[in-house]
């Protein structure tokens, strides 16, 4: 260094192999203490990555969700801003059959007891409830309108297909977070598809 100072001493050791890292000294200090420095500048940005990674996560699943329910807007929703009985018996046969079918494995949702399960607010016709189920089986993966082992008429569920934003749609809906976490842990039993 110009100053004078070298660049490297030996402090309170005779020979390099007697020398711990706090005996040699960088720039009028000793290594161990610029390596303890460094260490701790490391975990410090260590920790502000978990938190970027986090909020990611966060947003990533925040945007899924925005994407899933502008894909749910339709022409269900009558000319006052209420939701038309179509809509309604979608949703509810939506928020139904993927919270239960990832929580408890229900693969069939009968259309006689969707109808049911609207009431009394509602009264539903058959062909509305079959009219929702069509249009939920069209519109996403794991879901579709087929016949029961009673022989009738259902909306049936593959929870292993669900779509994340589809469970997102659900989680929002229901305002139930843990939705995804089902899908992500069935994935991975199913063989992580």
């Amino acid at each position: 260094m110009s100053d004078g100072v070298p660049a490297i001493e030996l402090r309170g050791a005779d020979t390099v192999e007697e020398a711990t890292l706090d005996n040699i000294w960088v720039a009028n200090q000793p290594i161990g203490k610029l390596i303890d420095n460094q260490q701790t500048k490391i975990r410090e940005l260590e920790s502000k990555l978990e938190n970027v990674e986090e909020t990611a996560i966060e947003a990533n699943k925040t945007a899924n969700t925005a994407l899933g329910t502008a894909g749910m807007a339709d022409d269900g929703v009558r000319a006052d801003g209420s939701p038309s009985k179509v809509e309604i018996v979608r949703h509810t046969a939506r928020d139904h059959l993927v919270k239960n079918g990832l929580k408890n494995g229900e693969t069939s949702l009968p259309l006689t007891k969707l109808m049911e399960m609207c009431e009394p607010q509602h009264d539903v016709a058959y062909q509305t409830a079959k009219d929702a189920a069509k249009t939920l089986a069209t519109r996403w993966d794991g879901l579709a309108l087929g016949t029961n082992e009673a022989g009738n008429k259902a909306l049936m569920a593959a929870p292993g297909k669900y779509q994340k934003k589809l469970v997102g749609v659900v989680e929002e809906s229901l305002g139930r977070d843990g939705l995804t976490k089902e899908l992500i842990s069935r994935r991975g039993k199913e063989g992580g598809r």
